[in-house]
């Protein structure tokens, strides 16, 4: 049975429907994820977990949003930036995991 599970990369909080081993783990073991979706407030919370989500883009793809989320952050870990609304975003998300 799938179920929500969290991982934690610094400040960021990573969500994702998985089959439950642990209640935390760190989000590379979390078992089988399609994708990472990663939201702040702030640009700092992005900041300070930079690197994690560098290492966790390697494994699979990440998209970010929210108002912390930036062009040059993105970039930089070579992730996917959600610059729209939540909704939108979901389409998008969606899209790209069926293609």
């Amino acid at each position: 049975m799938a179920e929500s599970t969290t991982g934690h990369l610094g400040d960021l909080c990573l969500v994702a429907g998985v089959e439950r081993r642990e209640p935390a783990v760190p989000a590379p073991r979390l078992g089988v994820v399609g994708v990472a979706v990663l939201a702040a407030m702030t640009s700092a919370h992005f900041d300070s977990g930079r690197d994690h989500v560098r290492d966790l883009a390697r494994v699979l793809p990440v998209w970010t949003g929210g108002p912390g989320a930036t062009p040059d952050f993105a970039a930089a870990t070579d992730t996917h930036l959600l610059d729209t609304d939540p909704l939108t975003a979901a389409d998008r998300v969606t899209a790209a995991q069926t293609a």
